[in-house]
């Protein structure tokens, strides 16, 4: 969970459109899988999405997981926040979801 710390940076109220609609998809594939509801005004939002994913282990979650992270990443730096990627494949760290190369993101401001 490491990994992700940064997601809980990324600011809610500059989240996109399609982010928007993805978190929404994302929320809906989860009750389907395994009945759990996710609560799209939580201020943890983007932090439950990356938990929940890791969870329930859905390649379904996973590919919408991965479509956020993207969003997310671009949203952060928009917003000017400084991100440090680390290539976690050299020291041996896993990535939450099968993302090439397995990377960790820090933000510094």
């Amino acid at each position: 969970m490491e990994n992700y710390e940064w997601v809980s940076k990324v600011p809610v109220n500059k989240l996109s459109n399609r982010s928007l609609v993805l978190m929404s998809r994302f929320a809906r594939q989860l009750k389907q899988v395994n009945g759990r509801v996710l609560s799209l005004r939580d201020p943890d939002l983007t932090m439950n999405l990356v938990r929940e994913a890791q969870m329930a282990n859905d390649p379904r979650l996973t590919s919408l997981l991965n479509n956020l992270l993207d969003e997310f990443f671009e949203i952060a730096e928009n917003e000017g926040l400084t991100l440090d990627v680390l290539d976690l494949s050299k020291s041996g760290g896993a990535s939450l979801v099968n993302r090439d190369p397995e990377m960790s993101v820090t933000i510094s401001h």
